[in-house]
């Protein structure tokens, strides 16, 4: 799952497209974990 997520991350910065989504994403599910835990 761990490599996955780093190829997707690398797939972005290669590609450029979706970066501000993808970081929105990232935030999101990091405000998430902390509301749920």
């Amino acid at each position: 799952m761990k490599s996955i997520a780093y190829l997707y991350k690398n797939l972005i910065k290669i590609t450029g497209l979706g970066k501000e989504k993808y970081s929105k994403k990232l935030r999101m599910e990091r405000n998430g974990r902390r509301f749920c835990e």
